[in-house]
C-alpha cells in the first residue's frame, strides 16, 4: 500500500482476505486444541444447603427471654438480634477449628495433593472452593464445589452438621455462666431475706413496734421498688456486657441510668431537699432513733422479697434453659448429589480463546501486510520481520500484491 493512497475500509477487508487461509487454519488448530485440553479438565460440582435460625433462638440460648425484655426495656437499643446471631454463624463457619475437622474428615490435603507440611494451603483451597453467604430471603446457604458430586453434598451436610454442634456447645456455656451467675444472686438474696426477718424480729421483740404509719409504709414500697428495678437493670447491664461488651452505646446509656437511679436511691435513704419537702415521702433521718431502726429493717425486708420476686423465677428458668438440648439451627434444604456439573464451562472457554486470538491473529496479519508491501524498509528489524512475514506466505500460499 503506497502512502499517497488513501486507505478505505474496503481494503482493510481486503487485507484479511488475502490471508484468509492462514487465519482460518490457525484458527482451526487453536481450537481443536483448545477444545481438547477442555476435554482433560475434570468436571466439578457444587452442592448446597440451606439454613435459617429458629424464630425463637437467639444464639444465646437461655437469655432469651431476659434478653427480650431487656431490649424492651431499652427501646430495642440491645443487640443480640437474628443479624446478629447469623453474622455469629458465618464466623463459626469460616473459622480455623471447622475448615482444620472438614480437611481432616474428608482427606482434602490428599484431593489438593498438597505436603503435609503444607498442610495450613488445604484450608486455603477449601475456602475457596466452599461458601457461606446470605440470601435476599436472610437464609444461609452453604455450598461446596468438588470434583465428586457426592462428596461436595456430604461436605456440605457435614458444615451443617458442624454449626450446629459448636453453636450448640456455645449456648450451653452461655446458659450454665448465665446459671450460675442468677444461682448466686439468688442465694445471697435467701440469705439477706432471711438475716433481715431474724432482725426485725428481734427488733419488734425488744421494743414492741409492729406496726407503721400508712405514709412510711408507701415511702418503704416506693424504695423497694426502686430498689428492685436497680437489681433490674444491674441484671440487665451484666448480659449487655455479655453479650456486646462495655463499649456498646446500650450499655454506657443502661449505666447512665443506674448511676442517676442509684444517686435517687441514696437520697431516699439519707435524706435530700425533695424528701424533707416531700408530703408523700417519709423523711427517715428525722425519724426518732428506735423508729428509723424500725423502717430500715422493715424496708430491707420490703427490698430483699422484691428482688426474691425476680431472681426467684429467673432462676428457675435458667436451670430449665441449662437443661434444654433445642436445635439451633433449622434445615431447609439439605444438600444432595448436584446433577449437573457446575465448571468447566467448556463452550465459554472455547469460544473466549477464539475471540482472544481471532482478535490477535488480525493484529498479527495487518502488521504482516505492512511490513510486506513496504518498499522502504528502515532498520534491519523490519527487515527480518518482512521476511518472517513472507515465509509465512510461502508456506500458506498466500498470494502477496500491491493493493
Amino acid at each position: 500500500m503506497s502512502e499517497e493512497k488513501k486507505v478505505t475500509f474496503s481494503d482493510y477487508l481486503y487485507v484479511l482476505y488475502k490471508w484468509k487461509k492462514f487465519f482460518i487454519v490457525n484458527m482451526l488448530i487453536i481450537l481443536i486444541i483448545t477444545a481438547s485440553l477442555t476435554l482433560i479438565i475434570d468436571n466439578k460440582y457444587k452442592a448446597k444447603a440451606v439454613v435459617m435460625i429458629p424464630t425463637e433462638n437467639n444464639i444465646g440460648g437461655a437469655l432469651g427471654g431476659l434478653l427480650s425484655d431487656a431490649t424492651s426495656f431499652l427501646g430495642g437499643g440491645l443487640l443480640g438480634s437474628s443479624g446478629e446471631a447469623i453474622d455469629k454463624m458465618l464466623g463459626i463457619l469460616d473459622s480455623r477449628t471447622v475448615m482444620q475437622n472438614v480437611v481432616q474428615k474428608f482427606n482434602l490435603v490428599e484431593y489438593y495433593e498438597i505436603k503435609d507440611e503444607q498442610r495450613d494451603k488445604s484450608t486455603k483451597a477449601l475456602r475457596e472452593d466452599s461458601s457461606f453467604d446470605l440470601n435476599q430471603n436472610g437464609m444461609i446457604e452453604i455450598t461446596m464445589i468438588h470434583k465428586d458430586s457426592v462428596i461436595s453434598a456430604q461436605i456440605v451436610n457435614y458444615f451443617v452438621q458442624i454449626l450446629d454442634s459448636l453453636n450448640r456447645s456455645i449456648s450451653s456455656i452461655e446458659a450454665k455462666n448465665y446459671r450460675i451467675f442468677v444461682e448466686n444472686r439468688y442465694y445471697k438474696n435467701l440469705k439477706e431475706l432471711a438475716q433481715a426477718e431474724d432482725a426485725f424480729e428481734k427488733f419488734q421483740a425488744e421494743h414492741g413496734i409492729y406496726v407503721i404509719p400508712d405514709q412510711v409504709q408507701f415511702a418503704v414500697e416506693s424504695v423497694g421498688k426502686f430498689e428492685a428495678q436497680l437489681f433490674e437493670m444491674e441484671m440487665r447491664a451484666y448480659l449487655l456486657e455479655s453479650s456486646v461488651g462495655k463499649s456498646a452505646p446500650a450499655y454506657k446509656e443502661l449505666q447512665l441510668q443506674i448511676t442517676l437511679l442509684r444517686e435517687k436511691l441514696r437520697g431516699f435513704k439519707e435524706g435530700d431537699d425533695f424528701i424533707d419537702e416531700s408530703i408523700v415521702f417519709f423523711p427517715f433521718d428525722k425519724a426518732p432513733e428506735i423508729q428509723k431502726t424500725y423502717l430500715r429493717l422493715f424496708r430491707e425486708i420490703e427490698i430483699q422479697s422484691k428482688i426474691l420476686e425476680l431472681t426467684l423465677p429467673m432462676y428457675e428458668h435458667a436451670v430449665m434453659e441449662e437443661q434444654k438440648s433445642i436445635p439451633t439451627i433449622m434445615i431447609l434444604d439439605s444438600a444432595l448429589p448436584p446433577q449437573h456439573k457446575y465448571s468447566p464451562k467448556r463452550s465459554f472457554i472455547v469460544i473466549g480463546i477464539g475471540l482472544l486470538f481471532g482478535f490477535l491473529h488480525i493484529i498479527f496479519i495487518f502488521i504482516g501486510e505492512k511490513l510486506v508491501m513496504n518498499d522502504r524498509i528502515k532498520n534491519p528489524l523490519e527487515f527480518k520481520g518482512a521476511n518472517f512475514y513472507k515465509k509465512l506466505a510461502k508456506i500458506y500460499r498466500l498470494k502477496i500484491e500491491s493493493v
